[in-house]
């Protein structure tokens, strides 16, 4: 995105982290460390966050205007959760600045409970909003951990606000993308593209991770567009073919026999029968019809090309 205010202010966020990780050795230990200087930064890219979350809240349909009644957690998170669910959001601790083993502190969810208020809402958003307003009795919560999550939150909402794509040829695993997307700290999970799914969106093959990861790999619009023209050619052509007189020479023994051995007491209805007789004949028809076409879909599909995109809950 052109113009962008936020993400030069979180690489300096980052960047004062890593710096700190030299003073401070950041291990499983050592998540409770706290300081004046983490409680600044943890506030600071607290701010950040709740400005990034109006941002992305008006840019994306939000329904309440932009004035003071606008809450960056039960108001814009809420809503920006709806669309991408970014409640399921993961991002990975991979930095060699932090030497951590336990999976609760380097496997984060931080924006599980941020569209909550209040004791519900996520720790290091409850921590943030206690130190802003008394930083002497709160100190201790300004630590290590809560500094982590909060960025890792800010670094999940950044990157929805650029909204990158990126090009990845014929790796359709996304072996080759680079998951930090930008971040010295941490990294993102992306889905492989599981096949090309060309009958609707919602046939998108989803592995179990899949609400965890932010970016996904899909083939490019515009590659996928010559299989889809070949596919439509054969769907106009079987639906030609397939006239009730085809239906009725090709499964007329077994409509007849099937009507009569019938039960009296349970009838099995003509109209039934010849819905099944018309769902297999057009299954057979595609099928002559897919390797007659079978050369050029190889060709198609050998040129397919995937990409990167972020994970909006489309499929």
């Amino acid at each position: 995105m052109s113009n962008n205010l936020y993400w030069s202010v979180y690489q300096n966020l980052e960047k004062e982290l890593i710096e700190l990780t030299n003073h401070i050795h950041v291990d499983d230990k050592q998540i409770n460390v706290y300081s004046m200087k983490i409680a600044e930064l943890l506030i600071r890219a607290s701010i950040e966050f709740e400005s990034l979350a109006k941002e992305l809240y008006i840019n994306n349909g939000g329904p309440k205007a932009d004035d003071n009644n606008l809450f960056f957690d039960t108001d814009c998170m809420k809503h920006l959760n709806s669309l991408w669910k970014l409640e399921s959001k993961k991002v990975q601790v991979v930095s060699n600045n932090f030497y951590f083993n336990n999976d609760e502190n380097k496997l984060l969810s931080p924006l599980k409970k941020a569209h909550k208020r209040g004791s519900s809402s996520e720790k290091w958003l409850q921590a943030y909003q206690a130190i802003k307003h008394n930083r002497r009795t709160s100190l201790e919560i300004a630590n290590i951990k809560h500094l982590i999550s909060s960025m890792a939150g800010l670094y999940i909402l950044n990157l929805y606000y650029k909204a990158e794509f990126f090009e990845l040829g014929n790796d359709c695993d996304g072996l080759n993308f680079q998951t930090n997307c930008g971040s010295s700290i941490f990294s993102v999970f992306i889905h492989p593209s599981k096949g090309i799914q060309l009958r609707s969106d919602s046939d998108y093959p989803k592995n179990n991770n899949f609400d965890e990861c932010i970016y996904l790999v899909v083939p490019s619009t515009e590659t996928i567009e010559p299989i889809k023209n070949i596919l439509s050619e054969i769907e106009k052509n079987v639906k030609e073919e397939l006239t009730i007189e085809k239906i009725f020479d090709k499964f007329g023994d077994i409509i007849g026999e099937s009507i009569s051995i019938r039960d009296p007491e349970n009838p099995i209805e003509l109209n039934e029968l010849i819905v099944k007789a018309a769902k297999l004949q057009e299954k057979e028809l595609f099928e002559k019809n897919l390797n007659d076409q079978n050369y050029s879909l190889r060709n198609a599909y050998e040129k397919v090309q995937f990409q990167g995109v972020l994970n909006k809950n489309q499929f």
